[in-house]
């Protein structure tokens, strides 16, 4: 009889527990507050991992023989590129080609630009799934009642252009596919002229002799992509120990590599005015 009682007993608790946390998760529901948490969140984990990744391939992968590497310092040149803020304690230029690569990865990962991809995405897709409901508080227009409407009278035209017109949830849900749409769109082709521009012009002005570092002559190529990335993500990471000291007297090189960080200033005046022009567009 007891183990009867214990075997229903142990039932009843399971289905309790189950009950409870399918009513926690029926509960829960999405702010963007939460974003702002785990958007944090993984810029500190990039900063640790990239740290981890770059101390393990100068240490194990492939040792550096050019200068030490610890991981305190390998954390804080790959926070510092996750965060975009150009310092560093090493010599960026004596990391390996792949320590180099993977430090980029993350600059390109975390950027200002692209990580606000996924925060539009969850507003897209929130938004969609909960329309009219206040999803999170920027949506609380939608239940301001309007009080000077009723008091205008408007011809039988003005008020057929009127019924054309998207609504608030129309429009800042356009808003949202806009964004997602042009950020890429923009980076890519910012990220791709600058690389073709800088590449080119690198290629076709300099000998191999020019571009050593360490006695071996850097790819003009690569160097691009270095520059390209860190110039518009605003990091000042070169493959030179000399930075861009040797391009002193480069006038077009110099105008070039300007032109990549002025574009990253005026980036999103530029996407805010092309997303305020199709959103107001009778499609």
């Amino acid at each position: 009889m007891g183990s009867i009682l214990k075997e229903t007993n142990s039932k009843h608790f399971e289905q309790l527990s189950k009950t409870k946390k399918t009513s926690w998760w029926k509960r829960y529901r999405w702010h963007m507050r939460h974003y702002f948490y785990i958007h944090i969140s993984i810029f500190i984990i990039n900063g640790l991992l990239g740290g981890l990744a770059v101390v393990i391939i100068e240490n194990y992968i492939k040792p550096n023989r050019l200068m030490r590497v610890r991981f305190i310092d390998t954390w804080f040149v790959a926070s510092s590129c996750v965060y975009n803020c150009g310092l560093t304690t090493l010599d960026f230029a004596r990391l390996s080609t792949f320590s180099q690569v993977v430090l980029m990865i993350f600059t390109l990962a975390s950027g200002i630009t692209i990580s606000t991809l996924p925060a539009l995405i969850i507003k897209s897709r929130t938004h969609k799934r909960e329309r009219g409901l206040r999803v999170d508080d920027d949506h609380s227009a939608y239940h301001i009642p309007s009080v000077t409407d009723k008091y205008h009278q408007y011809s039988t035209e003005a008020q057929a252009k009127i019924s054309r017109l998207p609504n608030a949830e129309q429009l800042r849900y356009r808003a949202y596919l806009s964004c997602l749409a042009l950020i890429p769109i923009t980076c890519i082709t910012i990220y791709l002229g600058a690389y073709l521009c800088i590449g080119g012009w690198i290629k076709t002005q300099y000998r191999p002799s020019q571009l050593r570092q360490d006695g071996r002559p850097v790819n003009p190529w690569y160097a691009s992509f270095i520059i390209t990335v860190t110039g518009f993500n605003q990091n000042g990471l070169t493959p030179w120990s000399d930075n861009l000291m040797r391009f002193v007297d480069d006038t077009v090189f110099n105008i070039l590599v300007m032109l990549v960080s002025i574009f990253f200033k005026f980036y999103f005046q530029i996407k805010l005015l092309i997303c305020f022009i199709l959103v107001n567009y009778e499609w």
